[in-house]
């Protein structure tokens, strides 16, 4: 390999790098609400990307394989770049390099830049992550079962579980619901109004058995307004 194609190699990995750092980001940002809203809105990345986050762990084992992969490959090219030009020191030099090089370009700044767009960039990544996933899906698997059979000997449980739905995440379903017909509005607000409701003991809401006075059936309206208005109950 000549000395300008090494030189052009080096911001692709840099690039590449950047990609699964802000990947990492991207996935993990997005909310179960942003995938049920691409859902209605027919975009069919969110089936694919909820796919991906139902494993979690198989997410991160992916985005682990990328990133080492990638750094190992810039440090070894920097070395074999910097080396010959620097004889006596390159090794130290190649390493604080490509140290810096893959914090600042290839992790801080693509997750500050990603943050606020994750939504947009996981779009964008789903699809290529989604074919690196496969591409390295033997050698995931082998990193898999080692892990599990090191957490059984660590006595650990398992990796990760589903989360429930926040309240939050269940109050935009209702709302969705009523603007698509499925839920009337009096259940809608039936349902918010349930949210709303502090803890409350049955007694502080309703009258005491002890103070509960019955009237006869065949009582006359006249009687049973005495009675109300000498019990001041409903």
């Amino acid at each position: 390999m000549t000395l300008p194609m090494e030189w052009f190699l080096l911001p692709l990995l840099f690039l590449a790098s950047a990609f699964f750092s802000a990947s990492e980001t991207a996935f993990f940002a997005l909310r179960r609400i942003d995938l049920l809203k691409w859902k209605e809105e027919g975009n069919r990345m969110a089936g694919v990307i909820g796919k991906m986050l139902e494993e979690p762990s198989r997410l991160i084992s992916t985005l682990f394989i990328g990133n080492e992969l990638i750094n190992v490959a810039i440090s070894s090219l920097l070395a074999a770049l910097l080396i010959p030009i620097i004889p006596a020191h390159g090794e130290i030099v190649a390493l604080a390099a490509g140290t810096l090089g893959i914090l600042i370009l290839g992790d801080i700044t693509p997750k500050c830049i990603v943050w606020p767009r994750a939504k947009s960039y996981s779009l964008f990544a789903a699809r290529p992550f989604l074919f690196f996933s496969r591409v390295v899906a033997p050698v995931r698997f082998l990193m898999e079962k080692m892990a599990e059979g090191i957490l059984r000997l660590l006595g650990g449980g398992q990796i990760a579980g589903k989360k429930g739905l926040t309240e939050r995440e269940f109050r935009f379903l209702v709302d969705v619901g009523g603007e698509n017909g499925t839920l009337d509005p009096g259940e809608r607000e039936l349902i918010h109004n349930i949210f709303e409701m502090t803890d409350q003991r049955a007694g502080e809401i309703m009258t005491p058995f002890a103070d509960v006075f019955m009237v006869p059936v065949d009582i006359s309206r006249e009687e049973l307004l005495t009675q109300f208005r000498r019990y001041r109950r409903s």
